[in-house]
């Protein structure tokens, strides 16, 4: 009889799942905890934990000031809406609460069989989770997402047309030579000719002066003032174009607002032995978005000062299975069986200050009641299959 030996390597084996053996002629199933001697012809398998998936979206908000800010009364008549700094600020925008499941620790459980028949009862998933009993099950390896954070990601942002005419002007100065004749010197005038860089008012003062061009356009396009009209249609892409046209040299006076989306994947694992969860999830402010590095928090870095507050994961044991915990519905671990768990609910809050900013109510594995299957599914050639998540049965059907 050919040998199948499977040995696991189990650290940080601690109470919480039951830990008596199931016995009958053929196989006993035991946890771990309490019968560590891997022998020939053994299988383990392993019940899920439920770990928590924190998906936020940040929403990045920079402001820079056009160029000519300064003349945006003066040579437009604009009072409101200019912006004369550059600036920066964040705001969480969503909050997505999803989950995924790994083995629990406290819940592998060895097999021992006196032949090899107990290998072809169990089908496990890639991490050792129980799948089916007497049933083949296919499922899609899932793939661990790299979460990359590029802290720096500070852009500038250039305005880059800023006139339609030239950067240069020709100015004229006066000057005076000297002319020597025989008797006496004169002083003569004479007009130089310079070539110079405009002033920026010079510039804003061209700007505007197009802007009010290209309104005068528009307006004779919309009213029809125009000798020759072009169609329907070429109306309505021209006038899209000063539109655009005039946003751009707009923006020169009251400046650009630019947003941008950045995403954040955080984990936590619940314990169930605790009624209530709460933990520091990350840090945030207005000024400097997520903080990850709790150590930068409080400090002043090139200049600038780190401040945030705790974004808290509160997560509330709903308790449902409660009944099944009481001692008269604990069932009978001596009858032969695999253990598998009936997951409960859990209400989870992501708290900023007093505030619940995100909620969800969402089955949490460890939270649950473990049970174990009858003795006669198993002996009368039942196929059984569970929530690979949860561990919880999916399926009974007789072969």
């Amino acid at each position: 009889m050919k040998q199948i030996i499977y040995i696991v390597l189990i650290i940080l084996i601690t109470s919480g799942c039951a830990s008596k053996k199931v016995v009958n002629s053929s196989f006993s199933v035991v946890n771990v905890n309490s019968d560590t001697s891997f022998s020939q012809n053994a299988l383990i398998y392993a019940l899920p934990k439920t770990v928590l998936k924190i998906n936020v979206e940040l929403n990045k908000i920079q402001s820079f000031s056009g160029p000519y800010y300064q003349y945006a009364k003066k040579y437009l008549g604009i009072d409101d809406g200019v912006i004369f700094e550059d600036n920066v600020s964040y705001d969480i925008s969503n909050i997505d609460i999803d989950s995924y499941s790994e083995p629990d620790t406290n819940c592998f459980f060895l097999v021992k069989s006196q032949n090899n028949d107990v290998a072809n009862l169990l089908n496990l998933s890639q991490s050792g989770l129980i799948l089916s009993i007497n049933k083949n099950v296919d499922i899609k390896n899932e793939k661990q997402t790299t979460n990359f954070y590029n802290d720096n990601d500070e852009s500038d942002f250039f305005f880059i047309n800023q006139s339609v005419k030239r950067n240069l002007q020709e100015i004229n100065q006066k000057a005076y030579k000297i002319v020597k004749t025989d008797t006496s010197s004169v002083k003569i005038p004479v007009t130089k000719r310079y070539t110079v860089v405009k002033s920026t008012e010079l510039k804003a003062e061209e700007a505007a002066n197009f802007i009010i061009k290209i309104r005068k356009r528009k307006f004779k396009l919309i009213s029809g003032m125009y000798e020759k009209f072009p169609d329907g249609e070429a109306v309505g892409r021209m006038i899209k174009e000063l539109d655009k046209l005039e946003k751009d040299y707009l923006s020169l006076f009251i400046g650009k607002t630019i947003e941008t989306k950045k995403e954040y994947t955080f984990s936590y694992i619940p314990d169930e032995s605790l009624m209530t969860n709460q933990s520091i999830l990350f840090y945030f402010s207005s000024d400097n978005g997520i903080l990850i590095n709790k150590n930068y928090i409080n400090r002043t870095v090139a200049n600038k000062q780190i401040s945030g507050y705790p974004i808290i994961i509160d997560v509330e044991n709903l308790n449902l299975t409660n009944k099944l915990k009481r001692e008269s519905y604990e069932p009978d671990f001596q009858t032969n069986g695999f253990f598998y768990r009936i997951p409960d609910y859990g209400n989870v809050r992501i708290i900023n200050g007093n505030k619940v900013i995100a909620s969800k109510k969402i089955l949490i594995a460890q939270f649950g009641k473990l049970c174990s299957l009858p003795s006669n599914l198993i002996k009368n050639n039942y196929s059984i299959e569970f929530y690979k998540d949860y561990g919880s049965i999916k399926s009974v059907n007789q072969n």
